[in-house]
């Protein structure tokens, strides 16, 4: 049996994960109103993919811009 994760997003789109019926890809897919992207990775890429750690850094609006809004 095939394994599939989907993730909804805030804004409708879809991120799926999912086993490829020969077991060694994963089929990733985005689905965003009328937009598909779909990819297929090797098992291996997949893990590397997995593996991947992000430190995102977002800037903080000045006082001013806060005050403005």
């Amino acid at each position: 049996m095939r394994q599939q994760y989907l993730f909804d997003a805030t804004d409708g789109a879809v991120l799926s994960v999912c086993e490829h019926p020969d077991q060694d890809r994963v089929t990733v897919r985005i689905e965003r109103h009328d937009q598909t992207v779909t990819i297929q990775l090797p098992e291996a890429e997949f893990a590397a993919l997995s593996d991947l750690r992000f430190k995102l850094r977002f800037r903080r609006p000045a006082l001013a811009e806060v005050m403005a809004a």
